[in-house]
């Protein structure tokens, strides 16, 4: 127990020095991670540490992929839908398809199953390796919702596959016509579970009054949502992705504010603590990996994982390219005919990730009768080179790729348009406030003198609306917006100090302190929204 925890707590501790070099050098920070893990194994004493496939895909996974559910753009997900599935279903499958062709023809005396079982553990991107580098520079909208929906979905029909082929390899026979009646059935199934889960999490929590109980709620149901599936042999990723989409649905209705304040910070520490130490725990597995590789082989074995990668990076390419250019097959958002820069740049972003390596190691030992599970050491290698292969090479060059397509320039104008349309939508919020004000000043349920005032300091907030939106094409009216911003920064600190000086005189306990300091931080983060969102330079 006290090594387990001496590890988690080094783990945490190299997971937040690699993200501070990573952010400091300005390098993405999925490659880092497994650069440093990679380091930390060759460390003299530094223990052995096993990636475990059952604690990734029965606990890490549920929380990623509900994570990413609730925040993905629910709007702009719905709009995307068909090149989504495309990609996450029609895409694993082209390249579980293609994979197993090649790997069975280089390597002969891999078994079928073995091969497809292979295609369908290097067949899904992992969605962070590219959300990490896409969340830092200004890309355009669809692509960054292209791409994150992808990863929400594609490990359904990976995981699937590769049951069906771990299915087959243990069992030495196979059914095209049950697979086939199963995947649609995991699908549907799935989906419908998923909605039932999410719909029974917003009742409960509901009838639920403390944003504590509520927060626990949401943090027990991805696992309501995934286990279930996976206890009767199916997979509850789609389950997990479903039920957090209806509760990001539906939340700005049935979510209590106070609740959105506590479960989202809470929620995204957990999305950067487990991303972050999948990608560490992967470094950390090359010992193990090369340990697995016979003597004298580990030549061949290279020759094969390169070839296996070069092709899982060619047949994006080509599956994107057929999709897009066929008539009528992409669609979306009424644009049929995406930009080839947005095009290449949807081909190029196929980086693997640690869930893959957690399915090859999780690949039995032996099949039926006792013999060992086909090229097992070899499915395993060829995973984590192919991991190390695609973040090395598309994973690096991904921040240069955005500026030489001219996609950061699309995503700056994007950004602008963006913030005046915030702007305009938080002038009409307030203008309709002060119109309810009115309304109840005239049903005279409250008094005319409160009624005016608060009418009078939300028509300010109006004003400033409307002064910093300006800021966007206007140079004075961005230094004045700036420097209005920052004398509430200011005010801000004056109040803070003055709190700690009433505390330090003894006039407030720390009941009091903690009240007020609330309210400050509440304060704090409405203003770093507006400065986060006041353009700096035109586009």
């Amino acid at each position: 127990m006290i090594a387990s925890l001496d590890i988690a707590l080094g783990l945490l501790a190299l997971l937040v020095a690699a993200a501070v070099l990573a952010r400091r050098a300005n390098f993405p920070e999925p490659l880092l991670f497994v650069l440093a893990g990679i380091a930390a194994s060759y460390v003299p004493g530094v223990p052995t540490v096993f990636l475990e496939p059952e604690l990734v895909l029965n606990v890490f996974l549920p929380l990623l992929v509900y994570a990413a559910a609730i925040r993905m753009p629910y709007r702009e997900f719905r709009a995307n839908l068909r090149p989504i599935g495309f990609l996450a279903i029609g895409l694993v499958f082209f390249t579980t398809v293609g994979v197993a062709l090649l790997a069975h023809a280089i390597v002969p005396e891999i078994s079928w199953a073995a091969a497809f079982a292979l295609g369908a553990i290097v067949s899904p991107p992992d969605t962070v390796a590219a959300g990490s580098v896409l969340g830092r520079l200004p890309v355009p909208k669809r692509i960054a919702v292209i791409l994150q929906g992808e990863g929400l979905v594609n490990d359904v029909s990976a995981l699937t596959i590769f049951r069906f082929a771990v299915l087959a390899a243990i069992s030495g026979s196979f059914s095209l016509a049950h697979a086939s009646l199963a995947f649609v059935a995991a699908l549907a199934g799935g989906a419908i579970y998923g909605y039932l889960i999410g719909w029974l999490a917003l009742r409960v929590r509901a009838l639920l009054v403390d944003s504590r109980l509520e927060t626990t709620v949401s943090l027990i149901t991805p696992f309501v949502a995934y286990l279930l599936p996976e206890h009767f042999g199916s997979t509850g990723v789609l389950a997990t992705a479903v039920a957090g989409m209806v509760m990001n649905a539906k939340a700005p209705h049935s979510i209590s504010a106070g609740t959105r304040l506590h479960a989202m910070p809470i929620w995204e520490m957990i999305d950067f603590w487990l991303n972050g130490l999948l990608f560490l725990l992967l470094g950390l597995q090359l010992k193990v990996v090369l340990s697995m590789v016979p003597a004298n082989a580990l030549a061949s074995y290279a020759t094969v994982a390169v070839a296996i990668g070069i092709a899982a990076i060619v047949l994006r390419f080509v599956w994107v390219y057929l999709i897009v250019y066929a008539p009528r097959l992409w669609g979306g958002e009424g644009d049929t005919s995406p930009r080839r820069n947005a095009v290449f740049m949807i081909s190029w972003t196929g980086m693997r990730g640690a869930v893959s390596l957690a399915a090859a190691l999780s690949l039995p030992l032996t099949v039926a009768g006792g013999a060992p599970f086909p090229a097992r050491d070899l499915v395993i290698f060829a995973t984590f080179a192919v991991i190390l292969i695609t973040l090395v090479v598309q994973g690096s060059t991904l921040p240069f790729l955005i500026r030489r397509l001219g996609l950061d320039r699309e995503g700056q104008v994007e950004d602008h348009r963006s913030t005046a349309v915030e702007y305009q939508a938080r002038v009409r919020v307030l203008e309709a406030g002060m119109k309810r004000l009115e309304e109840l000043v005239r049903a005279r349920k409250i008094s005319t003198e409160w009624g005016a005032r608060q009418r009078r300091e939300l028509r300010e907030r109006v004003q400033t609306y409307k002064r910093h939106g300006a800021a966007r094409v206007n140079v004075d009216a961005r230094s004045l917006a700036q420097a209005e911003l920052q004398g509430l920064v200011e005010s801000g600190e004056a109040q803070r100090a003055e709190m700690l000086r009433l505390r330090r005189e003894g006039k407030i306990d720390d009941h009091i302190l903690h009240r007020i300091e609330r309210d400050l931080d509440q304060q704090e983060l409405r203003l770093q929204s507006r400065i986060e969102t006041l353009p700096r330079a035109r586009p």
